[in-house]
């Protein structure tokens, strides 16, 4: 019996020399090694020869891989001009997809659902609230509306003919969204900026030094299609008041734009709006130098690398 507890030890020794056992990943507690020894000493000769090789403390290795979550929607968007039928079916989907979410079409798309049709429009243009910016794009994509490829401002939306249209969203100060007139069109009752804001709008850009002389005509051209339709339109949602229209009633564009279009006085007259050459603070009479008042800038705000006024955004 003893020899074979000599031989026990000696195989022990001879092992532990070997370094069969692997190093454990940290330093095991005294009782752990008194209870190994314990169970080392009482081994058979049979048994411990299986545990040859085998680690004091076995290494559980666990892998954690990153769950990448759902991939995004992402499909190209088709950049081709929109027509009327195209921009009345986007009208039609955007309140059901961004129900009780503050939102109004502005830009070319609300030009071409009044009917323009000098230039079309290849995107939806949104404006909202910026604390309203991140809900809305959220909310398109849980409903799974294809995400657009690297703006993350636009979302599409895919139409009967199969083509995923691009809608893109400008947030926009509270006090400028709340400014801005809109009215509800059609069988969605979607909110839509007025004739009269888009006109405004124009207006705001019209006296911009920046502007050269191929785009002031083009800018002629479309505010005075904006004054027929508000004539064809004879609302009085769509009517220019001094408080909805502070840029068409600046003098600065009035004195310009009756200066080069003089036909347009008759219209602004149809359209109920009243030519007034004094500011409105002032009490004295009409002098030549009220034409000299320098031009009305709104609040900038930052758009990407360049500022422009929150009206601009209209369009």
């Amino acid at each position: 019996m003893r020899f074979f507890e000599r031989l026990s030890d000696k195989f022990s020794n001879i092992i532990k020399s070997l370094n069969c056992f692997s190093t454990p990943p940290f330093p095991p507690s005294q009782k752990a090694l008194d209870a190994h020894y314990a169970y080392e000493q009482n081994l058979r000769y049979a048994d411990f020869k299986r545990t040859v090789g085998r680690p004091m403390h076995p290494k559980v290795t666990v892998w954690y891989e990153r769950d990448p979550g759902r991939a995004p929607n992402v499909q190209p968007m088709c950049m081709d001009e929109m027509g009327p039928h195209l921009v009345k079916e986007i009208l039609v989907m955007l309140p059901i997809l961004l129900a009780d979410l503050p939102f109004k079409v502005c830009g070319l798309g609300a030009l071409a659902a009044y009917g323009f049709t000098s230039r079309l429009p290849i995107y939806m243009t949104l404006a909202c609230p910026e604390q309203s910016f991140k809900a809305i794009l959220d909310w398109a994509k849980v409903a799974g509306m294809p995400a657009h490829p690297e703006d993350r401002s636009c979302f599409g939306i895919q139409l009967q003919d199969g083509t995923v249209r691009q809608v893109k969203v400008e947030p926009i100060s509270d006090y400028a969204y709340h400014a801005t007139d809109s009215t509800r069109y059609g069988p969605s009752n979607v909110r839509i900026v007025t004739l009269a804001a888009l006109l405004d709008a124009l207006a705001e850009i019209y006296v911009r030094d920046t502007i050269n002389q191929s785009q002031r005509g083009a800018l002629q051209k479309d505010i005075m299609w904006l004054l027929r339709r508000i004539i064809d339109e004879d609302s009085d949602v769509h009517k220019l008041r001094r408080e909805t229209c502070p840029h068409v009633w600046h003098p600065l564009f009035w004195s310009r734009f009756n200066l080069e279009r003089p036909d347009a006085r008759m219209l602004f007259n149809q359209a109920t709006f009243v030519p007034d050459y004094r500011p409105a603070t002032s009490l004295q009479p009409a002098s030549p130098t009220d034409d000299l008042v320098p031009q009305y800038t709104p609040p900038l705000r930052r758009v990407g690398n360049r500022s422009v006024g929150h009206r601009q955004l209209l369009l």
